[in-house]
């Protein structure tokens, strides 16, 4: 990327209702995941990432931030990067000694920006002023003023969830989205953020949907650090399982929310091998088990769902041969009440 063009980009205003130019989507790439390059057919598969971030830089948000430009944002995760053991009130310092302007702002919009410069690098939400939005707080890992970003992930995020033993066995093949929808109603909603993937809310599952960003942010080894190999690969693993990559069904319903809601393409070219034993989740484990008990539990509520409910055969023949037994004991008595009001009739119309 020319120099003159990174010059350009580090000096712009981040808020403002202008979309990005291609090339300035280039050095916002390689300035978040530094060692990686963004081509023309990149930026297309990168469409959905880039479309969430230019939501960010909307101009009505800049109030609430301290950074305007570009290298104010940058000089964030420079700092990050450059001493992983910097806690945040040693990093909203060195922010402010390095960047005098910034100290104009309220301590709350520098967290704000903080805030934004971590999650569009890592693509994880991080809270260090407490939300007024419940949902908000429980999605989001907190960051207190002692502690650093990579001992917030550790602790929250990038450590082995496994609480007990590994599971042994294997998932059911019915948990995927197509069947759990069908079975027990439990509905999709796709999230930005990958502290939230695998987390339920009643029956609503949150997925991670930015493939192709997470890809690139693997390819640059600024964020290994913070979000390991084996996470991402372990996060892709899931996908897979719950939309099975073999399953034309579950390959239809994707392709549909994909156009729905203008998710990353990148979700139908999932190529890590889809593995149903519990044992190999690590750092999913926790959810992954949580949603599979939840799924197990539930039982069918309508006729609709028995029939889609094979889970056990046993049973689902059982339930249906006392339907088939009833509907045809229905049936004969129907005909037979028909039969005899027939005869009674005749036998009134000879009399």
């Amino acid at each position: 990327m020319g120099t003159t063009v990174d010059s350009e980009f580090i000096e712009t205003q981040i808020f403002t209702n202008i979309p990005l130019s291609q090339p300035f989507r280039q050095a916002l790439v390689s300035r978040l995941w530094p060692g990686t390059f963004l081509d023309e057919a990149d930026d297309t598969s990168l469409q959905a990432y880039l479309s969430q971030t230019q939501r960010e830089f909307t101009i009505g948000f800049a109030g609430h931030h301290a950074v305007e430009t570009f290298s104010d944002l940058f000089l964030i995760l420079e700092l990050i990067r450059s001493d992983t053991s910097m806690c945040l009130a040693e990093l909203r310092q060195n922010i402010l000694d390095r960047r005098p302007k910034l100290a104009l702002a309220t301590a709350s919009q520098l967290s704000t920006s903080i805030e934004l410069a971590v999650r569009l690098w890592l693509m994880v939400s991080v809270k260090i002023t407490m939300p007024s939005h419940r949902r908000l707080l429980e999605a989001s890992l907190p960051w207190p003023d002692n502690l650093s970003l990579l001992e917030v992930f550790q602790r929250h995020l990038t450590q082995p969830s496994i609480t007990q033993t590994p599971g042994i066995g294997i998932f059911s093949e019915y948990l995927n989205v197509v069947d759990m929808k069908k079975i027990a109603n439990i509905r999709v909603l796709w999230t930005n953020n990958l502290g939230e993937h695998l987390a339920m809310q009643g029956q609503t599952l949150y997925i991670f949907q930015h493939v192709a960003a997470i890809r690139q942010l693997m390819a640059s080894p600024s964020s290994d650090l913070f979000l390991p190999h084996p996470l991402i690969k372990e996060t892709l693993t899931t996908l897979n399982l719950l939309i099975p990559h073999d399953s034309p069904a579950s390959n239809t319903w994707l392709r549909s929310e994909i156009s729905t809601y203008e998710l990353d393409p990148e979700l139908l070219y999932r190529a890590i091998p889809a593995s149903r034993n519990k044992a190999d989740f690590i750092f999913w484990h926790d959810r992954m088990d949580a949603l599979s008990e939840y799924f197990d539990r539930t039982k069918p509520t309508s006729i609709l769902q028995w029939w889609h409910d094979r889970r056990d055969m046993g049973l689902w023949w059982n339930y249906w041969l006392i339907v088939v037994t009833i509907a045809l004991a229905l049936f004969f008595g129907l005909v037979q009440s028909v039969t005899g009001l027939v005869q009674v009739f005749q036998n009134a119309a000879s009399s």
